[in-house]
């Protein structure tokens, strides 16, 4: 599990931005290709998990957030995206 969410992350962080989003096939593509055999319920649960660990701390003066945030569009894509607050 810690595998996949990490793989997860690191596909987000390399492939995707506001511009450059990804399909749920393509992200389960890319997994696979990297040896992970995921489900998309599994991959909305790391989405969630991966928000949530990753929220903006507003008591750190340095703070930041990483979200996936999913498209409006169809089929609805997913992408990264970071929130500087310096």
């Amino acid at each position: 599990h810690r595998e996949r969410v990490l793989t997860f992350y690191r596909i987000m962080y390399e492939k995707t931005d506001e511009f450059n989003a990804l399909t749920m096939d393509e992200i389960l593509d890319e997994l696979s290709g990297r040896g992970i055999n995921a489900e998309c319920r599994a991959i909305y649960d790391d989405i969630r998990a991966l928000n949530e660990t990753l929220a903006e701390n507003p008591d750190d003066p340095y703070a930041f957030s990483v979200s996936i945030l999913k498209t409006n569009t169809r089929p609805i894509k997913y992408y990264l995206k970071v929130t500087n607050t310096l």
